[in-house]
């Protein structure tokens, strides 16, 4: 067979991106090149079929290397020549093997309309699930490239599958609330609203597994609309939560973030202001409004609440057992230990037992709890974050969005629809949206502090897209 200086061979677009040989070079180098190189010979010019590894590690050698010629392989056999060979290595990496096996498929289908994931298989000599996982990823990733950053396809197979199901637990409730509004007050045999409407939100869809939904993830929208109780604005409403709950008759949300005022100042000041003093507004801050907030919520959940949904709720931890057994009453499977945030500057308050001062508290806590199967976005994200408190709050118990943004990458992605019942600052709403939440609310009872947030939530808006703009130009 004939040899030629390898840098004569020309190399189009080839499917591996990555081409290790340091290996391979010592290989050659110690035994010689074991297996030539395939070429076409295309108007006088050598180009390259398979072989590119072998091909860069005689370049990286400056040694003649060995080659055959095929000439009689057109574009699409050559190309399905290349795909073959990598796909059989073993050393090629995920991220180029599911593309190569999308490709190969996609080829065969174009000559054949016929074909089919299992001819595929029996051309490769691997399963038909193989095929399929591979071909599901290359498809999610048409939208979604930043799932070639994962380090291996099954941690690939569990986003999209992820992705999939909040997909479709947010279709099944759309087509619900737009049931329920259409049934709503008709009678149905006597009942003035068909039983099997009313239960449709708490009932998954039976779902057919051989049709996989391809690119589940959609596009973020933030459109205002009407603050009436049947609608669902993107912003914040005046009202209090006890009142506005119980009339509530719109979309349901799948993401709710309780910040209720825990009450872990009595006896003292929060640290940041006090009632009425200072030039503050007042605040109040106890055991009474938390237990009322949060029997609130309880009785009120199925009516705001996807049957598919995530909860993050912050307590204190005097009433860590009865925050815990009254967001388990409703079904809510909880995650413990709880998330905390530690105060990283030491700031805090010293609470008092009974006249006896206690060690200085710098730390929040927060459950995250779902029900629905709802699963976690991601699952290495530590339950400790370490942020400061904020400088300059325009609200008594303002939370760092940084920390709020480190607990919702678990919680928060674009099919998200977030309740906020208690929104002060809007720091919770404003560090949802940053993740790409497709609607966000929250309900505000003070007109100072919905006015304060409703311009701190506008301005980050702003800063965000000044800052996009810059990164685009």
């Amino acid at each position: 067979m004939p040899f030629i200086d390898p840098n004569q061979i020309t190399v189009t677009s080839r499917q591996r991106t990555t081409l290790d040989t340091s290996e391979l070079e010592e290989s050659i180098e110690r035994l010689g090149q074991l297996q030539p190189i395939v070429c076409r010979q295309i108007n006088g010019s050598l180009y390259l079929v398979a072989g590119g590894r072998r091909l860069q590690a005689c370049k990286n050698l400056n040694r003649q290397i060995e080659y055959i010629l095929l000439n009689t392989l057109d574009d699409f056999s050559s190309k399905c020549a290349e795909l073959e060979e990598n796909i059989k290595r073993d050393d090629l990496p995920w991220q180029d093997r599911a593309p190569a096996i999308n490709d190969i498929h996609e080829l065969y289908r174009s000559h054949n309309e016929s074909w089919s994931m299992e001819n595929t298989a029996a051309k490769l000599g691997v399963t038909v699930m193989t095929v399929f996982r591979h071909i599901k990823v290359v498809k999610f990733a048409i939208k979604n490239p930043e799932i070639f950053k994962l380090s291996s396809l099954d941690q690939a197979l569990t986003s999209v599958d992820r992705a999939t199901d909040r997909l479709l637990a947010q279709h099944v409730e759309e087509i619900s609330h737009t049931a329920r509004q259409a049934f709503k007050g008709k009678p149905q045999n006597g009942v003035t609203e068909d039983p099997a409407i009313s239960n449709i939100s708490n009932s998954p869809p039976e779902l057919d597994s051989e049709s996989p939904i391809a690119n589940p993830i959609i596009p973020i929208t933030n459109t205002i609309v009407d603050s009436s109780p049947n609608k669902v604005p993107d912003s914040i409403i005046c009202a209090s939560f006890l009142d506005w709950a119980p009339t509530y008759d719109g979309p349901k949300f799948n993401f709710i973030h309780c910040d209720f005022p825990y009450g872990v100042n009595i006896g003292g000041s929060h640290g940041l202001w006090e009632r009425g003093e200072n030039g503050g507004t007042p605040y109040e801050n106890n055991p009474k409004i938390f237990f009322n907030l949060t029997d609130c919520l309880v009785a009120n959940f199925d009516r705001l609440a996807s049957y598919s949904c995530n909860l993050m709720f912050w307590f204190a931890a005097k009433w860590y057992s009865e925050t815990l057994n009254k967001l388990q009453s409703i079904g809510l499977e909880v995650i413990v230990p709880p998330m905390i945030w530690y105060h990283s500057d030491n700031r805090g308050m010293t609470p008092w037992v009974k006249g006896i001062m206690q060690p200085k508290r710098v730390y929040d806590m927060a459950f995250i709890a779902s029900r629905g199967d709802r699963s976690l976005l991601k699952h290495e994200v530590p339950n400790l974050y370490g942020a400061p408190l904020v400088s300059h709050p325009i609200h008594p118990t303002q939370k760092p969005e940084s920390m709020l943004s480190h607990f919702f990458s678990m919680l928060v992605d674009s099919t998200t629809t977030m309740l906020d019942p208690t929104c002060g600052s809007a720091s919770a709403l404003s560090a949802a949206e940053a993740l790409g939440a497709k609607t966000i609310l929250g309900i505000e009872y003070n007109p100072e502090y919905a006015k304060a947030a409703n311009s701190r939530l506008n301005q980050q808006r702003t800063l965000r897209r000044l800052s996009k703009e810059i990164k685009e130009t």
